[in-house]
């Protein structure tokens, strides 16, 4: 790898430091709320970067960016301009080849000036791109989820209604805390979309483009704020239902304490001098153990649906789990035979990609030992 790759690897991500693997063999992905969120600060502290929660998966992806062109500086004149060379600038002697996925500038001023612009569309679009990222993620662990929605709206299991709930309400607001940042962002880097030094059709070209990727973006922040509300409807409804429910059983639980009261003459019987001492105790045991029994029952039964809820959901982690992990395995395949790819971006990939097979086959084993 050469010293691009190293940098990013190595000191930017600290991708590779004993820390930031120690702490991935650490993470539990069957872990609560507050242990997963202890570890990711842990790791902000590690490689200053805070990760976007999307749903239940993660990674890092390798699949951000978009074609950039090179930038050819040619005060000597030493290239031919030919038909797949197109002057983009009426005033300066600057061309663009979608051939040749280059600029081309005949002036050392005008190309310092160019690349400035250039840089700062560059920031600008891949920032939108690495949203788009996240978005995309957000749109997969929502169908996974509204999938095995759709196989559980007859699920019985109240402890299966309240994860959900509680799931999807914690997916709500990490978008929220997710769109608030995204916010700030793009108050902050709105002066990078201003070209002072570029002219003509191309600099019309490059604000279409991120203005368009903008309003791409917000376009799918409504949808994935539309799809959550729909996927938490289900589970509102149940809520409803399980009220009712409850009602029953608290008129039901009075029923129990109208039993006992009636129940109270009954002991005062028992303690009557006309009954033997055996039947005495044996009446007291009996009586003493129905609400005993009753509230026992009410407490195993949710013990024994939380049990085969949490196993259900493990399964259904596991399985999304090896899906992605063949994903990254024949993405793994498809860097490696990539001719075209340089070779630090490729080692980088590469490295990013066997970090996501090696975490995920270790989480893998994690699930499996609970299951």
């Amino acid at each position: 790898m050469n010293d691009n790759g190293i940098w990013f690897t190595n000191k930017l991500m600290r991708f590779n430091d004993k820390e930031f693997r120690d702490l991935m063999d650490e993470y539990d992905p069957t872990a609560d709320a507050l242990s997963t969120e202890i570890i990711l600060n842990k790791g902000k502290e590690i490689n200053s970067f805070e990760p976007d929660t999307t749903g239940e998966s993660g990674g890092y992806s390798v699949n951000n960016g978009f074609n950039s062109f090179f930038i050819i500086q040619d005060i000597e004149k030493k290239y031919v301009i030919d038909e797949a060379w197109k002057k983009i600038s009426d005033e300066k002697g600057i061309y663009q080849s979608d051939y040749h996925s280059s600029y081309l500038i005949d002036s050392n001023n005008e190309y310092k000036k160019f690349k400035e612009d250039y840089k700062r569309f560059v920031i600008y679009k891949t920032i939108l791109g690495s949203y788009n990222l996240v978005f995309n993620s957000w749109y997969h662990n929502i169908k996974l989820e509204s999938t095995d929605l759709i196989k559980n709206l007859d699920n019985d299991n109240d402890t299966f209604w309240k994860e959900l709930r509680l799931k999807i309400e914690k997916w709500q607001l990490n978008f929220l805390k997710q769109d608030a940042h995204r916010s700030w962002v793009m108050n902050r880097i709105d002066k990078l979309h201003n070209y002072k030094s570029t002219d003509g059709h191309i600099k019309a070209d490059w604000i279409r483009m991120v203005d368009k990727a903008k309003s791409t973006m917000h376009r799918q922040i409504e949808d994935i704020k539309y799809q959550l509300v729909n996927i938490a409807t289900p589970g509102h409804t149940h809520d409803e239902q399980s009220l009712q429910i409850e009602t029953e059983k608290t008129n039901e639980r009075i029923l129990l304490l109208s039993f006992l009261a009636l129940s109270i003459p009954m002991l005062n019987a028992i303690l009557s001098p006309d009954f033997t001492l055996y039947t005495k105790t044996v009446s007291f045991i009996i009586l003493l153990s129905l609400p005993l029994f009753y509230f026992s029952t009410i407490r195993f039964t949710k013990m024994r649906r939380k049990k085969i809820n949490r196993k259900r959901n493990l399964i259904r982690r596991k399985g999304n789990l090896l899906k992605s992990l063949e994903s990254d395995v024949f993405e793994l395949k498809q860097v490696n035979n990539d001719n075209k790819m340089s070779q630090d971006t490729k080692n980088v990939a590469i490295d990013l990609l066997n970090l996501n097979i090696n975490i995920k086959e270790k989480f893998l084993k994690k699930i499996e030992k609970k299951i």
